[in-house]
């Protein structure tokens, strides 16, 4: 698996390795970029709507669906209606590994961290109210804020329990695009950087034209588009995790002309950079996934 593409933001911590975010309420349309992690990801959509892409496929999210991103599995979520309400619920398959070596290691755990099996990325209608019942109380847990891990533990051991008696796992695997990571490997390698559709044309051998429908086809956003979301993305991080001048984010984050990069921050954000630096990016989400 290529680093490039893994997602530079720790989950949880040694000691509490399980995490989840709760977005809502985002004043503006958004989309996170397209990366991967280690981790389980489950995509809990409470209300409004969701539009999420696993390994190159889209799904429409609704009130109710729930969502498996596989560990190295490429994905992106999104709303343009301001409605999203959704929680990701993030864990490494240690957390619930006995670490021994019994039918549970070898027939699941191992094959998932190795990609030769999967767990399907969209649950059954009917499977949703049971799957439903244990989203809750990860929810309801992780708000209590516990010392210790072990009613988390045991409600994702009883969600993987579900996931084994009604067989939601497929052996096929491959459903990444390989040339989709290598673009999107390429982009996060030079996008501090001048980059085109004409150097990625020159970079893979293939048409503007074809680059240009293919970005829009499998990302969900043109390419002009994802590489500033991918610009802003990372100057947003340096505002809140260095000193450095906002000229100096602006042009190691690809802005070569700062009054451009503090409007696209302001049309994007609903605040400027220095205003977000002050604020910690509080007023920007009330949960920061990116």
């Amino acid at each position: 698996m290529n680093q490039q593409l893994y997602e530079n933001k720790a989950h949880g911590t040694p000691d509490s390795p399980y995490v989840q975010y709760h977005l809502y309420q985002v004043p503006h349309p958004f989309q996170i970029p397209v990366h991967w992690h280690r981790e389980i990801e489950i995509i809990y959509v409470r209300s409004g709507t969701v539009n999420v892409t696993i390994s190159g496929e889209n799904y429409a999210g609704t009130p109710g669906d729930i969502f498996v991103v596989n560990p190295g599995e490429l994905h992106l979520m999104g709303n343009q209606n301001l409605d999203a309400d959704y929680f990701a619920f993030l864990f490494p398959l240690d957390l619930i590994s006995f670490q021994t070596d019994d039918y549970l290691e070898n027939h699941y755990l191992l094959p998932l961290r190795s990609g030769t099996i999967q767990i399907l990325p969209q649950m059954p209608d009917e499977y949703l109210p049971q799957l439903d019942e244990i989203c809750q109380c990860m929810i309801s847990e992780h708000e209590k804020k516990r010392s210790d891990l072990l009613t988390i533990r045991i409600e994702l051991l009883r969600l993987f329990l579900f996931f084994i008696n009604h067989d939601l796992f497929t052996t096929t695997p491959g459903r990444v695009n390989s040339i989709d990571k290598e673009m999107i490997t390429y982009i996060r390698q030079n996008y501090m950087n001048p980059i085109s559709l004409a150097d990625l044309s020159n970079q893979f051998h293939l048409s503007e034209k074809y680059l240009s429908r293919y970005f829009k086809e499998h990302f969900q956003l043109p390419f002009t588009q994802y590489l500033r979301h991918l610009r802003l993305t990372n100057a947003k991080t340096l505002l809140v995790s260095t000193d450095f001048p906002i000229t100096q984010i602006a042009l190691q984050c690809g802005f070569f002309n700062v009054s451009y990069f503090i409007r696209a921050f302001k049309e994007t954000y609903k605040c400027s950079p220095l205003k977000y630096r002050m604020t910690k990016g509080i007023t920007a989400f009330h949960s920061d996934i990116l």
